[in-house]
């Protein structure tokens, strides 16, 4: 009976603390911008507080303050309990920038004295950000009973959720790169965001992968989680005014609605309201890029060259590389490959290019390479010419024309060619001596079409033709007639190609199981959609199954598993994912499309 009392005694001093603490709730931004209005809201227990003694807020100018009530009833098992709230709201501006401490605010009631926490604030300059994350508003306690009530008005503004469209430039030359950025910005809780990209005809799209981090930002006084949403490079093709045009965005965002009762009591409920948003269209102004008689080959920037040779002694019939390196920033994606010539005694082959390169606001970044290669076939002293790389320089706005050294080349001994080397066999062979002496005559044994031969070889050709006429019918049988059934033979196909995948994936041999994914997913949509192999690219493929009414997280995850293959085939050690993980979220893909496009 002694633990008993105990027990409960200690369960009723542990009461009473936990209630003391939290008899006075504090509200307050982390954040706040000099000069900018901000609240502070102290919400104490009790229905009249006739003695709440606010801090001094040192640092700080009053503007405004604000007393209100509200309430919260709840009804379980038939028994109503309630709730009463007192809330003090003071309206703040910081003055300088720096961390400023608030000390607590007090209360009494029946004759105890309670605090409130300390407050730390820090103020910086309207146009700053910090990574500093406030944190969300607390809920108010108690679980209404939301039938008594009818809303009056939501609390919340209407800005709690923006999405902006920038451009780093708005006024460009052809091929110069603009990064187009579209941002959220949200002061409560937000899902399900979704939208539809503008068409952009007349520029070359990059897609991008937002690196920055989300971000507090103060816009008009008030406070914002921002975050990137889509990143793109454009690239313009022509000149000309172009417009980037609105785009609309919906998204689930949490809002608190206040509702009266019928005993004047009011109180705050979160709702949550589906919001459609739009962006402000950008208008693009496109230069034409300035005549010249240079030989340009489309390319914008700013660009260095450096180029090397393999062998500056060879014999014939050796391969001769001259690579040409170009390092910078700019179009790396859109520019040809220099013209180049070597002397008629060469045998040349396609230029090879290399890319590695990355992407700023500026473009792609990096270095590009052309790999000339040729055999030379007759012996000589031979100079190589010089390569020309020309480009137009954003920084000058002017042409602007690199040149490489030349080389000199040995090269040792002939190369005979194969229609040169008939000629010299058949030399002296056209005229021919008339043969003389006895000559003997033959019957011409040549096999009549009713001979025992001709017969068997009918028969045989008639027989074979039977079984291969039996063959093709019945493998033709076994082909699907309906629709349902070609799906389960594509699927059953596709089974099978994946069994190899997955082969690869248990043996862990990482760079054949990434073609094998590419091959099995893209072969599968490529199929499926009925798209031509001249037309089949990502972006095709993405607009297709939007069209289809397939979910953007479908289509991400096809982009995303596209992009890990496509880049662990060359470094293995970038992989963020497993083999397993890939190989699950591609047969996802397909079962979904699958599901949903008959």
């Amino acid at each position: 009976m002694r633990k008993i009392y105990l027990f409960l005694l200690f369960t009723l001093i542990n009461s009473l603390i936990i209630a003391q603490t939290n008899i006075i709730n504090v509200n307050a931004p982390d954040v706040v911008g000099v000069n900018e209005p901000f609240r502070i809201s102290y919400e104490v227990k009790g229905n009249k507080i006739p003695n709440f003694q606010r801090p001094d807020f040192i640092n700080f100018s009053l503007l405004d303050q604000t007393t209100s009530s509200s309430s919260n009833i709840s009804i379980i098992n038939g028994v109503q309990s309630s709730q009463s709230f007192t809330t003090f709201n003071y309206l703040l501006k910081a003055n300088k920038v720096g961390v400023y401490r608030i000390s607590p605010a007090t209360v009494t009631i029946n004759g105890r004295t309670y605090k409130s926490n300390n407050i730390s604030i820090k103020v910086v300059s309207s146009n700053s950000s910090s990574n500093i994350v406030p944190s969300p508003p607390s809920s108010i306690p108690g679980k209404p009973y939301n039938q008594q009530f009818q809303p009056s008005q939501q609390s919340y503004d209407s800005d709690n959720l923006i999405i902006r469209a920038t451009a780093s430039k708005t006024n460009v030359y052809e091929q110069e790169a603009i990064l187009l950025t579209y941002k959220i910005y949200t002061n409560t809780r937000v899902s399900g965001f979704h939208g539809k990209l503008p068409v952009l005809d007349g520029f070359h799209i990059q897609e991008l992968d937002p690196k920055e981090e989300r971000q507090e930002e103060i816009i008009n006084g008030k406070h914002y989680i921002s975050a990137i949403w889509k990143q793109y490079l454009l690239y313009p093709q022509s000149p000309g005014n172009f417009i980037i045009p609105s785009i609309e965005c919906e998204a689930e965002v949490v809002t608190m609605t206040k509702y009266e009762g019928p005993f004047g009591m009011t109180m705050q409920i979160p709702e949550t309201q589906t919001k459609t948003v739009k962006t402000s269209p950008i208008d693009i102004t496109v230069n034409k890029l300035p005549e010249s008689d240079i030989d340009y080959n489309g390319a914008v920037g700013k660009f260095s060259i450096k180029s090397s040779i393999n062998k500056r002694q060879v014999k014939a019939g050796d391969i001769v590389s001259i690579k040409l390196i170009v390092n910078g920033v700019g179009n790396f994606k859109l520019f040809d490959s220099p013209p180049y010539s070597f002397p008629d005694d060469f045998e040349t082959y396609d230029c090879k290019v290399t890319e590695n390169f990355d992407y700023s606001a500026e473009g792609h970044y990096g270095s590009k390479t052309f790999e000339y290669i040729a055999v030379p076939l007759k012996e000589g002293n031979y100079i190589l010419p010089p390569l020309k790389f020309s480009y137009f320089d954003l920084e000058t706005k002017s042409f602007n024309t690199l040149v490489t050294p030349s080389y000199n080349l040995y090269v040792k001994g002939n190369v005979i060619k194969q229609d040169e080397q008939s000629e010299v066999d058949e030399i002296n062979q056209d005229i021919r001596h008339i043969k003389t002496g006895k000559i003997s005559l033959k019957t011409d044994n040549t096999t009549h079409l009713y001979s025992f031969k001709w017969g068997v070889a009918y028969i045989v050709s008639i027989t074979l033709f039977i079984i291969l006429y039996i063959y093709r019918k019945k493998i033709f049988n076994t082909l699907p007639s309906t629709n349902e059934e070609k799906r389960k033979y594509i699927n059953k196909q596709l089974l099978k190609q994946f069994q190899k995948a997955k082969l690869l994936m248990e043996n862990d041999e990482k760079n054949e199981f990434y073609d094998e994914i590419l091959i099995c997913l893209n072969n599968f949509i490529q199929n499926k959609l009925n798209i031509e192999k001249e037309l089949f690219n990502k972006e095709y493929v993405c607009k297709t199954l939007e069209y289809h009414s397939i979910d953007y997280n479908t289509i991400e995850t096809y982009l995303s598993i596209t992009k890990e293959c496509e880049s662990n085939r060359f470094s293995p050690q970038s992989s963020t994912s497993s083999l397993a993980d890939i190989y699950k979220r591609a047969l996802q893909i397909i079962t979904k499309i699958d599901s949903i496009i008959k």
